[in-house]
């Protein structure tokens, strides 16, 4: 008996999960030794646990091997999602970016599979496929959109992220308008916005809507106070400081008397 990738990778997302890593690294590298490709769920699952890890570094040489694979293996949600946190953790901007394009070219490839019969799409878990297959195959479409919209997002708020790691809130802020026009942004979305205005040191309106809509979702309820207070404390004096600019006093004034 030899083992084979889908044996491996089942190993090493076991020994992941009950906080063995070594010993998963151990195995990975035994598999490279063995001339055993790995597949998309095990390259996933290893720049998951370093990434989370802190080892950045190292999870973004499996992020560049990922991409190299990439005719081999298309990227699905679950690993670019994985990709781009381990990105943003290492302050890799451009390499985001190349695996969102990657993704998109993915999913572009795919749109054909995504039409298949629910039979198909059973045949395809049942062989271990699991490249972008929706998480719900009983007929509840809305939840496996719904699973879907939060994988995409969570792709964006990485992006975010990493924008604000590199220093670069404008194209922080490109990328929320691109989601802007995908989906309405849930407050995971404002908050990496906000923490791109501290960090980069953000002064202008933009601080000033990030503030307003973090407030606003505050007070509908849509977010919690607790986890949010200190950024919105600090957005407040930003705010209060634009405001107090004299183009902005200005402007202020002609608003109330046309009001």
């Amino acid at each position: 008996w030899k083992p084979n990738v889908a044996h491996l990778t089942m190993l090493i997302v076991a020994l992941l999960r009950s906080s063995n890593p070594e010993r998963a690294e151990l195995w990975f590298a035994r598999m490279k030794q063995e001339r055993i490709l790995p597949n998309l769920r095990t390259y996933t699952a290893l720049i998951q646990y370093r990434s989370r890890a802190k080892r950045h570094v190292d999870a973004t040489e499996l992020v560049l091997e990922l991409l190299e694979a990439s005719e081999r293996l298309p990227l699905d949600l679950y690993a670019a999602a994985a990709c781009v946190e381990a990105c943003a953790g290492a302050c890799e901007l451009d390499l985001a970016f190349v695996v969102l394009r990657q993704l998109e070219k993915s999913r572009r490839q795919s749109a054909i599979a995504l039409r298949e019969t629910k039979q198909g799409r059973r045949n395809q878990l049942r062989l271990g496929v699991k490249s972008y297959v929706p998480p719900s195959l009983d007929g509840n479409h809305d939840y496996a959109l719904e699973e879907e919209q939060k994988k995409i997002e969570a792709i964006y708020v990485g992006l975010i992220y990493a924008c604000g790691n590199s220093r670069n809130a404008g194209r922080a802020f490109i990328v929320y308008q691109a989601l802007d026009e995908l989906t309405i942004p849930s407050p995971a979305v404002y908050a990496a916005l906000a923490a791109v205005c501290l960090r980069c040191r953000v002064r202008d309106q933009r601080a000033v809507m990030v503030h307003d809509k973090l407030v606003q979702l505050v007070e509908q309820g849509k977010a919690d106070p607790r986890r949010l207070h200190q950024k919105i404390k600090q957005l407040r004096k930003v705010k209060e400081e634009w405001e107090e600019t004299p183009e902005n006093k200005v402007r202020a004034r002609v608003r109330r008397r046309w009001d």
